[in-house]
């Protein structure tokens, strides 16, 4: 039980970091853009319910730094009404001419190539009236999902074995650990929750470089 205690904490340890860097356009003034909207997150192996959450989240960044940004439902009910496609808002061209409809002066663009073990996140902002891209990030985390699967099937297993011989003699000890080996690798291998939390700390990385209206113009 002690080791899997230890490969518990190895887990959270590798969790727990994100590193990432980003770049503004130099001398633009981000005082004049009123609004802003995220039009699009791409990745994140399909998962539409994860991508609406990390528009929601790059929307609160951006909410954060003085902008206004338009409602992710708002996007939606656009995109139905002028029967645009979400693969036309990958490029740079189709979220532009999004951004024109929805009357932003920016749009944000957001790629999850990765979402396992690994989370990789790349996010920019584009300029609606020139098409320049006025701000790009880029960021990496650790899940700790696949030591999470290996500490959870050995809690399972060492939880397992002790029911199992408390319950029978060697044998039932042995079934109960395979029992619990499975039902833990099955519970280590959920950890929708720990990417989650991996996912929203790339995300507060690539937002640390993320341009802000209040500071106006960057030199």
């Amino acid at each position: 039980m002690r080791q899997s205690i230890v490969f518990l904490a190895i887990a959270m340890l590798v969790a727990g970091c994100a590193t990432g860097s980003s770049v503004v356009m130099q001398g633009y003034n981000f005082g004049a853009v009123d609004k802003v909207a995220v039009v699009e997150v791409t990745g994140a192996n399909g998962n539409r319910v994860a991508q609406n959450e990390i528009a929601d989240r790059l929307a609160m960044e951006l909410f954060k730094r003085g902008f206004n940004v338009i409602e992710r439902t708002q996007i939606e009910n656009v995109l139905e009404e002028q029967d645009f496609q979400a693969t036309d808002l990958t490029s740079a061209v189709g979220a532009v001419e999004m951004g024109r409809i929805l009357n932003v002066q920016a749009v944000v663009i957001a790629n999850v190539p990765e979402m396992g073990d690994r989370i990789a996140m790349t996010a920019k902002m584009v300029d609606v009236k020139t098409g320049s891209m006025l701000w790009m990030g880029e960021a990496t985390g650790k899940s700790g999902r696949g030591i999470g699967t290996v500490t959870g099937a050995l809690v399972g297993a060492v939880a397992g074995g002790v029911t199992g011989h408390q319950i029978d003699d060697d044998v039932g000890g042995a079934v109960g650990g395979i029992a619990g080996g499975v039902a833990g690798g099955v519970v280590g291998h959920a950890l929708e929750p720990g990417v989650r939390d991996a996912l929203r700390k790339v995300i507060r990385k690539i937002a640390e470089g993320m341009p802000s209206k209040l500071a106006r113009v960057y030199r």
